[in-house]
């Protein structure tokens, strides 16, 4: 084993079996298979819980022909999977917030239509909550296509100035009425 085998996995007493070392049922049955013949090389995915969450892909193959000499191979698969949640999170969010102000532009038509049909200072007020709300639908989804374009070409520089003040204040716009509702404050 080498250092970074050792630094992950601690290290094997001579004669120790693999087996015993990793319990897991994928790797089992990836050991088995290498040893016993049936299997020249196999990869699987593995997660070694303690004393941190890593998962790894590893690779296993025999060395020679009718040898008792195994190499196993461990490519840290962490952070590309930690990656992958952030990005499902994401998008759990930003549908999350494409959907709260459809929600607000669909409760306004639905009044629009029924109690405040004939209320000039309800619709002109409605009109425009709802005009914000498509606005700020509309800045989310140019978010998204910024992201989007980034991580295609993560290399590049961006070609614009950002105004970081107006962009506080949006999104302290955005985000006070529901940091008052659960009592916080955005300054």
């Amino acid at each position: 084993a080498n250092a970074a085998a050792f630094a992950a996995f601690g290290g094997l007493a001579p004669g120790m079996s693999l087996s015993l070392k990793f319990r897991a049922p994928e790797m089992q049955a990836l050991l088995d298979g290498i040893v016993s013949g049936t299997v020249a090389s196999d990869v699987v995915d593995y997660t070694e819980k303690l004393p941190v969450e890593r998962t790894y892909r590893v690779s296993a193959s025999s060395v020679g022909h009718a040898t008792d000499l195994y190499v196993l191979v461990f490519k840290d698969q962490s952070e590309a999977r930690r990656i992958d949640r952030m990005r499902a999170d994401f998008i759990a969010n930003a549908s999350h917030e494409l959907r709260t102000p459809l929600a607000s532009i669909a409760g306004f038509i639905e009044t629009l239509r029924g109690p405040a049909r004939n209320d000039p200072a309800a619709r002109d007020q409605f009109l425009q909550i709802m005009q914000n709300q498509t606005g700020r639908m509309a800045r989310l989804i140019d978010d998204l296509l910024s992201l989007s374009r980034l991580e295609m070409k993560p290399y590049l520089k961006p070609g614009t100035e950002v105004d970081l003040r107006q962009t506080i204040d949006s999104v302290i716009d955005s985000l006070g009425p529901l940091a008052s509702e659960n009592g916080l404050v955005i300054e």
